[in-house]
C-alpha cells in the first residue's frame, strides 16, 4: 500500500510508524511555503501547489492512499 501524508509537522511523525506497518510512506505534502522536509527517505512537496506537483511527478497517482496528518498548531 502506497501512502501519502498531507501535513508535514508533528502529527506526521506520530503516524509514520503506522504507515510503515500498513505499507510504505511514499510522499509528504504540505502547503506551507519553504518548509523543510520531515524525512530524508521520503520525497517532500511543499507550497500552494504541492498536490499538483506530486501528481505530475507520479504516473500511478490514483493507486495511493491519503492520510491527513494535520494536528492543532495551537495545542499546548
Amino acid at each position: 500500500m502506497k501512502i501519502i501524508f498531507y501535513g508535514g509537522t508533528g502529527q506526521n511523525k506520530v503516524m509514520r510508524s503506522i504507515a510503515d506497518r500498513l505499507g510504505s510512506l511514499v510522499a509528504v505534502l504540505d502547503d506551507t511555503e519553504e518548509m523543510s522536509p520531515t524525512y530524508e527517505d521520503v520525497p517532500f512537496y511543499c507550497g500552494k501547489n504541492c498536490f499538483l506537483k506530486w501528481k505530475e511527478s507520479t504516473p500511478d497517482w490514483g493507486n495511493h492512499f491519503f492520510v491527513v496528518t494535520i494536528g492543532n498548531p495551537h495545542a499546548e
